[in-house]
């Protein structure tokens, strides 16, 4: 699909905490994505449109909104996060969320998908 799911690198430590690499925690126990104790490396992606925009404070990641792209019903929003990577979020156009703004962001646990890092096969 365009715009394209966002990926990052981590490690799942088996009991639903993903640690992303330069990025924090993510708690997904919730999805079971996660289920059978799955530990080790993993690769989570989540799609533009599964992140709840936080605060900077309240967000499981934090960036800054670098390009924001009006389409209508929607805006896309270009963030850089901590680490220098740029994702893209979807965000409703009626919230103005202008360039420069510090954001958080939490991934929506029902939208993430989470990958074994060596196989590449989907987990869950």
């Amino acid at each position: 699909g365009s715009p394209s799911m966002n990926f990052f690198q981590g490690r799942a430590d088996g009991s639903g905490r993903i640690g992303l690499s330069g990025l924090g925690e993510a708690g997904l126990g919730e999805a079971g994505l996660v289920g059978g104790g799955h530990a080790g490396p993993v690769v989570l992606g989540v799609r533009p449109d599964g992140f709840r925009i936080d605060t900077p404070q309240t967000g499981a990641l934090r960036g800054r909104v670098v390009l924001s792209e009006y389409l209508g019903r929607e805006t896309f929003l270009h963030v850089q996060l901590v680490n220098g990577e740029v994702i893209t979020v979807e965000a409703d156009s009626r919230d103005e969320i202008a360039i420069g703004s510090e954001i958080g962001l939490t991934p929506v646990d029902t939208a993430c998908h989470l990958f074994d890092s060596a196989s590449g096969k989907r987990i869950g």
